[in-house]
């Protein structure tokens, strides 16, 4: 399904009609389908045991700096599923650092049309996507979203 509730009504974060949306992205729908074709085509065939993790998609240098930036649309995914609309730098060229890394990322996450990428982290610095652990700024809903479904590769501590 390309549109998360894909019907007459409007669509929540975006303010417009399904048919609207279709309507005003056409190309951004075709360049889509594109990379999908592309990354069913191209999809890495050594390093076929490689395990990246979900905060590897917000972040410039994950998923070994691009390698297997294929992965990042999985976590969009996932999250896009909830209702949160998302947008990576496939959407957003203009925000791809290639000093930083080549990795595609997470540079938008709504909710309700409500940004939930907030300009401080909980340690009081400036959030500055791609390059931020998106475990110090994301709500605390969608990380445990994305851990659910990705899993936590931390040891937790236990007191017994």
């Amino acid at each position: 399904m390309l549109i998360p509730k894909f019907d007459n009504t409007y669509i929540e974060p975006l303010g417009m009609s399904a048919p609207q949306y279709i309507e005003q992205n056409k190309k951004h729908l075709l360049n889509k389908l594109l990379s999908a074709a592309n990354l069913a085509l191209n999809c890495p065939t050594e390093d076929a045991d490689y395990q990246g993790r979900w905060e590897d998609a917000f972040l410039f240098k994950g998923y070994e700096n691009g390698k297997h930036k294929f992965l990042t649309s999985f976590v969009q995914e996932s999250i896009r599923r909830h209702g949160f609309y998302i947008e990576t730098t496939v959407h957003r060229p203009q925000y791809k650092q290639p000093k930083l890394g080549s990795n595609e990322i997470i540079i938008l996450v709504y909710w309700k049309n409500q940004n939930c990428i907030p300009d401080t982290d909980k340690n009081g610095k400036k959030v500055r996507v791609g390059i931020t652990n998106p475990r110090d700024y994301l709500p605390e809903i969608v990380i445990k979203l994305l851990d659910l479904e990705f899993g936590y590769d931390k040891e937790i501590w236990k007191p017994f």
